[in-house]
């Protein structure tokens, strides 16, 4: 493995540190709403990414297709604002954690023949996990999603992000729809589960 793919893969499965969203208190650490502090996060890295696509600079970790579009760092880290903005909590902590551990397992089972199923497994069991263990420990005011639900919406949030990480679309990376796609999933669904 590249150094520019040991960045890529390290970044993706430290990014759920960034669900620390839910554990923060309303106000932030600085007296200014933590909303205020994601969008200021946000507003920074897509300036960072303005420019380095007007100057053609290039950054570690990204791949050669990368260097005309939005990288998968600016659209993970878009995905994961509009996640912490509009969606309920319990459903963006499996959807995004599973985004940034299962998209690096599909490139390595992809490689070894255990694409899609051993992706689709691990996401199903990890996010049980979350639903039953991290969820409940998050501070966002909800209640804990029961058992019977879990058995329902892990496997359909892996489904969703396994179906859409495949396709290889020219503008958009699989970091955003991979995280996207579920929550829309997961919360069309608590309508009717």
């Amino acid at each position: 493995m590249d150094r520019s793919t040991f960045v890529r893969r390290a970044f993706h499965l430290a990014s759920p540190a960034w669900l620390v969203w839910y554990w923060m208190p309303p106000d932030s650490w600085v007296g200014v709403r933590k909303e205020l502090v994601l969008l200021l996060f946000l507003c920074g890295a897509l300036l960072i990414e303005a420019t380095r696509l007007m100057t053609g600079r290039h950054i570690l970790g990204l791949r050669a297709h990368e260097r005309e579009r939005a990288s998968a760092y600016a659209q993970g880290g878009l995905g994961l604002a509009i996640g912490l903005l509009f969606f309920p909590g319990e459903y963006v902590i499996p959807a995004f954690w599973g985004m940034a551990w299962i998209d690096p397992l599909c490139w390595y089972t992809r490689r070894t023949r255990g694409y899609p199923w051993i992706p689709l497994v691990a996401y199903t069991v990890l996010a049980t996990f979350l639903f039953l263990v991290v969820v409940p420990l998050a501070e966002y005011g909800t209640t804990p999603v029961p058992w019977t639900r879990v058995a329902f919406l892990a496997p359909l949030a892996a489904v969703a992000a396994i179906a859409v990480e495949r396709p290889n679309l020219k503008h958009v990376d699989d970091d955003f729809i991979m995280h996207i796609v579920p929550l829309l999933v997961l919360t069309a669904t608590a309508w009717v589960v």
